[in-house]
């Protein structure tokens, strides 16, 4: 939005002062409040985040799946390794 900036430290301890309920939770409402403007995930990250719930190291280390650091490699070893159809 034009013209909106986050809310600065000090001028959350002054709403505080002036309206109570203190600093933290003013700050609080504008990182919701900012949050709630986003819409972008991304998902590379999102995939990550699937695949290292796995003790991937150690499957690797076992020589159970092959040895990368590439997410969609991963992603494909652990889907052969669990005989998913991808």
């Amino acid at each position: 939005m034009v013209g909106r900036r986050q809310l600065s430290p000090e001028l959350a301890q002054e709403l505080g002062v002036v309206l109570g309920n203190g600093a933290e939770h003013w700050l609080a409402i504008d990182n919701t409040y900012r949050l709630s403007q986003t819409d972008y995930v991304d998902e590379e990250v999102v995939l990550r985040s699937s695949l290292f719930s796995f003790p991937i190291k150690e499957m690797q280390k076992r020589q159970w799946i092959a040895d990368t650091r590439d997410p969609a490699e991963l992603r494909q070893e652990l889907d052969r390794f669990f005989g998913a159809n991808a």
